[in-house]
Order: structure tokens, then C-alpha cells, then sequence
């Protein structure tokens, strides 16, 4: 299974020097854009940069629905954002079978945080997050 991180885990478990750690308890990560950004580009020379940025077991991801990464509240960092508005166009998709498919085949549990995650997803949601 791959989970979806924002900075927060990765930066804490490598200060701690154990991203090690991270790996067993989570198994593959998958980070978007602007997390990588965060800890690979903004962050290189810290804790968890080279990790990262070298890592077999964390993936980068995009997200191509820009509209609802702005939607979110910007009280939330853009990694988190990002890793919300990921996650709902995951679960959108999964109205097809093949879209079930291919998650299932890519390792991707999409079910694990669907409580907390639809709650961001839906608009009428969003002011009372925010």
C-alpha cells in the first residue's frame, strides 16, 4: 500500500534520523509536487532532503485539479493542499473500473482516509475547515 504524506512526517522522522522508521510503519510514500519542492529544493542541506530526494520508496505525485488545491483553505500549507485535493481526485476517479484498477494496481489505498478526506472534498465543507 502507498500513503500519501505532506512535509510534516517526513521532516520529523529525518530530524530524528529515522526515516527508516517512517518506511516500515507507512511502506511506499507518495509526496506531491509542492512537498518534494518543499524538502528536496527549499530544504536542501536539511534533515530529509537527500533522502528524499534520492528514495526508492517515495514517489512524486501531481495534481491536476489546480482549482480545488486553491479552493482549500490557505491556512493549510500548499503540500497539504495538495495532498487533499490528490486524494479527492483519487477517490472521484474510482467511479470506473478501470480507475479501481489501476489503483489497486499501483498499491494505492484510497479507502484508508476516505472519512477524513471527503469532508475537504466537498465544497459546502470547505468554510467550515477553514
Amino acid at each position: 500500500m502507498t500513503m500519501v504524506a505532506d512535509a510534516g512526517p517526513i521532516v520529523s522522522f529525518a530530524r530524528a534520523n529515522r526515516l527508516d522508521l517512517l518506511r516500515r510503519v507507512a511502506g511506499d510514500l507518495a509526496i506531491p509536487d509542492a512537498v518534494y519542492e518543499d524538502i528536496v529544493v527549499r530544504g536542501a542541506g536539511k534533515p530529509g532532503s537527500q533522502e528524499v530526494q534520492q528514495s526508492s520508496w517515495i514517489r512524486r505525485l501531481s495534481v491536476r485539479d489546480r482549482a480545488l488545491v486553491d479552493r482549500l483553505p490557505h491556512k493549510l500549507h500548499l503540500g497539504e493542499r495538495e495532498a487533499i485535493a490528490w486524494l479527492c481526485q483519487l477517490i472521484a476517479s474510482q467511479h470506473t473500473y478501470q480507475a479501481r484498477k489501476d489503483m489497486m494496481a499501483s498499491g494505492l489505498d484510497a479507502y484508508a482516509a476516505v472519512g477524513r478526506v471527503m469532508a475537504s472534498c466537498q465544497g459546502s465543507n470547505l468554510r467550515r475547515i477553514s
